[in-house]
């Protein structure tokens, strides 16, 4: 699902990134701490904001910031550096959001 929604998003059809990512949030929903999660609600989040939908995309916005945070807290200590020193995520963090 993760690269249907990345799929949409790097061909600039924001409309159809933002239908296949609220697809694929269905999907992980109850599946926990996913790895790709962060990553899904990143892209959900920016395709939902291209399409005008800002409610949406602060709610996908929000579950990045806690996929986030559940993903450097349940990595050992000497990846957890790696993983906040990755592009994507300072991006999002210096974009003003947790994590």
């Amino acid at each position: 699902a993760l690269h249907v929604a990345l799929g949409g998003e790097r061909d600039g059809d924001h409309a159809a990134a933002a239908l296949d990512y609220r697809a694929a949030a269905a999907l992980i929903h109850g599946l926990g701490d996913y790895v790709g999660a962060f990553t899904l609600h990143r892209l959900g989040a920016d395709a939902l904001a291209a399409t005008g939908d800002i409610s949406a995309a602060a709610t996908a916005r929000d579950a990045a910031a806690v996929a986030l945070e559940r993903l450097v807290s349940g990595v050992p200590e000497p990846l957890q550096a790696v993983l906040e020193n990755d592009p994507a995520v300072i991006a999002f963090q210096e974009a003003g959001h947790d994590g």
